[in-house]
């Protein structure tokens, strides 16, 4: 888990940042993997989430699941966003 803040003041602008991040893996196999990620902003109440599935079948081949979301946490907050990618790679030797 981390933590991030950043300031940057500039005669005509003002940028501030805050953000508190984990992350966590595991690994079922040497070639199975799962991979998360979720990212929280206080300031914009907005929570992002990747989950990912990660299986190689062969070297420089794999098959990758992602799962995305984002919501904010505020009352009157629009829909969330979701998503869901699949990407397959193959290598080919010539």
């Amino acid at each position: 888990m981390s933590h991030t803040e950043a300031t940057l003041t500039l005669p005509n602008a003002k940028f501030e940042a805050l953000l508190w991040t984990a992350r966590t893996n595991y690994s079922f196999t040497t070639n199975m993997f799962f991979d998360a990620l979720a990212q929280y902003d206080p300031r914009a109440h907005q929570l992002n989430a990747n989950l990912r599935f990660n299986l190689i079948h062969h070297p420089l081949s794999d098959l990758f699941i992602v799962l995305n979301e984002q919501k904010i946490t505020m009352p009157d907050a629009p829909a969330t966003g979701f998503g869901v990618i699949v990407k397959y790679t193959q290598m080919f030797a010539f």
